[in-house]
């Protein structure tokens, strides 16, 4: 393997693992947790407006209330998520977020993930799309950083070699790490 970047710094290949395909969370069970946690969101920032206008009675809503959404969201679907407690949506449809050594992400990669997703609204429409024509059920987000959603308690079924990929993308190259399955 000659591929400097499917190589840490001790020279040695970098490997992970792979789950069979109907321990990754599809289509559907994505459009599900997606709804479930946009209510949570939402639901959140209104339990969050209710307090600002009880305790503070005389001002109206901050002018930062897209910054306080942004922390909600970010708190829900990047820290939360992480955590073994999990999002509503992800507890509802059994699934978990792993990266691709079948571990938790990072803070740095869930935060990572999270401002893909914050800053590129059209991204959604895209990240759902590609979803559909992987084998592993990644949306663009998790190609982007390195994570699978999979079944809760889904145990690897193989170990392969984490190659670089380049894809074509809106005019964009993008070097993206995943897995050459050993089949």
């Amino acid at each position: 393997m000659n591929d400097p970047l499917a190589q840490n710094e001790n020279n040695e290949t970098k490997t992970g693992v792979y789950y069979r395909d109907a321990d990754y969370a599809g289509f559907f069970r994505r459009i599900v947790i997606a709804m479930i946690d946009l209510f949570v969101i939402y639901l959140g920032m209104v339990i969050l407006n209710i307090c600002w206008s009880v305790f503070v009675p005389s001002s109206s809503l901050p002018s930062s209330s897209l910054l306080t959404w942004l922390v909600v969201a970010y708190l829900y679907l990047a820290i939360l998520k992480r955590t073994s407690v999990r999002t509503l949506g992800y507890i509802l449809t059994g699934v978990e977020i792993v990266n691709l050594k079948g571990e938790r992400p990072s803070w740095a990669t869930m935060s990572f993930r999270f401002i893909i997703l914050a800053l590129v609204p059209l991204h959604l429409i895209v990240d759902i799309l590609w979803l559909t024509r992987e084998q592993e059920k990644q949306t663009l987000r998790d190609k982007i950083a390195g994570t699978y959603v999979i079944r809760k308690n889904a145990q690897p079924v193989g170990e392969g070699v984490q190659i670089v990929v380049i894809y074509h993308l809106l005019g964009f190259a993008l070097s993206l790490r995943e897995l050459k399955r050993d089949v």
